[in-house]
């Protein structure tokens, strides 16, 4: 390795850190940052280096910490997000953590209730989560293995209580220990199986760590896919996936707002812009789902008439041979002409409730699901069924 300084002249013990490596692994991690949204965050148990924590702070999102003094120097020397998960917190140390946190994720639902009412009432604005234990790992040595049979980390399946969820923002897991992205796709798998009921209503899912992704064989695009699909895969199921896009893109607005990222005028102009392409967004689906203009309706049976006693004229001349071919020629043109007549007349009153109509009850339904998924109401109808194959 190429140094621009005479090694040999320092005074020892030293500690030599060339930044050029340092920093291409830097804009790797923020490239992937860029691509998806996604946060990543400096765990300092790998790396606690605090000079070069300014460094670090353009290109990662904060740090991690597992004890008090670990978030003290996340918090102090780089800033940021301050992340903490700990499975024994003690209650002398609790208040001054709370004090520096941004993340706090608890091990347990005992943890959770303990220190639940301390949390949520301090004047911080913390996001709490919860670790769990996908209880699947491809870790090959089994005393790194965080998922393990006998593992004290994170809430089982069988252990999990849905019902005391309230307040807690995202899932945890941490399964991998120095792996490519492929171990992060399985454990994706498992990790949903188990808990991915539970992910409606959350704000976020943490991927923990054991990410090798500076390995030059890792695989980067793997990774940005897992991203992506974990992040969109909430809106997979909801009635309008638009809507909800647009509405996360509002809150992410208001967020970065809070932040000061920008000014009012800014944000309205981008909150204009989202407001714009909503009524475009339902504009468009308007006129993909609009019925066939009703004054056609209103004429296509005369028009339809008239042709079909016409039509047996106008073709005798070409079958002067065999003039009985003008009989299923002429019913089968006059046919596909009345059933367009017919497709017309069923669109001009579209409100009877017959099964050509319009579906009302189920879009009134499909609404009303929608309106309650965004404000996060948990009282959520059943989507209405079809009836012999018909929505009604």
């Amino acid at each position: 390795m190429d140094f621009d300084i005479d090694i040999s002249s320092l005074p020892t013990p030293s500690y030599i850190v060339d930044e050029r490596p340092l920093i291409k692994n830097l804009e790797k991690l923020k490239s992937i940052i860029d691509r998806t949204g996604c946060r990543i965050l400096l765990a300092q148990k790998g790396f606690s280096m605090f000079y070069f924590y300014p460094l670090i702070k353009k290109y990662l999102n904060g740090t991690t910490a597992s004890s008090l003094y670990e978030a003290r120097l996340g918090f102090e020397e780089m800033g940021n997000e301050t992340h903490i998960f700990n499975p024994s917190y003690r209650e002398d140390e609790i208040d001054e953590i709370l004090s520096m946190v941004d993340h706090i994720v608890f091990n347990s639902f005992n943890q959770w209730s303990k220190y639940k009412n301390i949390v949520k009432s301090h004047e911080r604005d913390i996001s709490c989560g919860l670790r769990v234990n996908p209880e699947y790992s491809s870790v090959e040595t089994e005393i790194y293995n965080p998922t393990g049979k006998f593992s004290r980390f994170g809430v089982t399946k069988v252990n999990f209580r849905e019902d005391e969820l309230d307040d807690i923002d995202g899932l945890h897991f941490h399964a991998l220990c120095e792996q490519n992205s492929d171990a992060l796709e399985a454990t994706l798998v498992a990790f949903e199986e188990k808990f991915g009921q539970y992910l409606h209503g959350m704000k976020w899912v943490n991927f923990g760590g054991g990410h090798h992704i500076t390995r030059d064989d890792y695989d980067v695009e793997k990774l940005i896919n897992c991203i992506i699909y974990e992040k969109y895969k909430k809106y997979k199921n909801k009635s309008n996936l638009a809507t909800h896009i647009m509405l996360t893109q509002s809150k992410r607005l208001q967020e970065l707002r809070d932040q000061e990222y920008f000014e009012d005028f800014r944000h309205m102009e981008l909150q204009k812009i989202i407001h714009n392409f909503y009524e475009d967004q339902g504009k468009s689906e308007r006129i993909k789902t609009f019925p066939f203009p009703r004054q056609y309706a209103s004429i296509a049976l005369w028009l339809t008439l008239f042709f079909a006693v016409l039509t047996p004229f106008g073709i005798m001349d070409v079958f002067m041979d065999r003039i009985w071919l003008t009989i299923p020629l002429s019913t089968l043109i006059i046919w596909v002409f009345y059933l367009m007549e017919k497709i017309g007349d069923y669109s001009e009153n579209p409100f009877e409730g017959t099964y050509n109509d319009v579906p009302i009850t189920s879009i009134s339904n499909t609404i009303e699901i929608d309106l309650k998924e965004m404000i996060n109401n948990h009282s959520i109808p059943s989507k209405t069924e079809p009836v012999n194959g018909f929505l009604m």
